[in-house]
């Protein structure tokens, strides 16, 4: 056993035994600190009491929002039951004929798709064949758009050329009139 002094251990001398009169004192202190936080958080509501009341009449009126909302929700769906159930039967049918049909649209998108590269691999030996015409072509529309545009510089200066033929160019002398 372990030696008591006269503080440590009660009266009879063991050590394990508590004293009352120690256990009481500390009760006391707690409940006492217990009293004064209380008091404090009573005079915290005590100065919050307008606003905690907004606060609880906004939560009843937002419940009452939420529980009307329900019910009209609740309600819409009931009216619409038989819609939105052949809504997504609809949407079930719908993608179950997607997925049958996804081999096809992929084996066509696979031929569609050879079948550009090979025009495209066509469609460029076609130009290198035919080359030399076709810068002959541009060449010629090139000439014909220059004969054009003179053209249509000279009816604009002299409408009346279509049909008498280009005139001079410049002022007439006195004597030719």
């Amino acid at each position: 056993m372990d030696a008591c002094t006269s503080r440590s251990c009660p009266k009879g001398g063991d050590p394990k035994a508590v004293d009352l009169a120690e256990v009481l004192a500390s009760l006391k202190t707690t409940l006492d600190e217990g009293a004064g936080v209380a008091r404090s958080a009573g005079a915290v509501i005590d100065d919050n009491r307008e606003g905690i009341d907004q606060i609880i009449a906004r939560l009843a009126a937002l419940e009452q929002t939420a529980t009307e909302l329900m019910a009209q929700l609740n309600a819409v769906i009931e009216e619409n039951r038989g819609s939105i159930t052949k809504s997504f039967d609809n949407l079930e049918e719908l993608t179950g004929e997607l997925n049958e049909r996804v081999d096809e649209l992929v084996a066509t998108l696979q031929t569609t798709f050879q079948y550009l590269q090979d025009l495209g691999g066509n469609s460029s030996d076609l130009i290198d064949d035919q080359r030399p015409t076709i810068e002959e072509m541009l060449l010629n529309l090139q000439e014909t758009t220059r004969n054009l545009k003179e053209f249509s510089r000279i009816l604009a200066e002299q409408p009346d050329a279509l049909i008498r033929g280009k005139g001079q160019h410049g002022r007439k002398n006195e004597e030719e009139k």
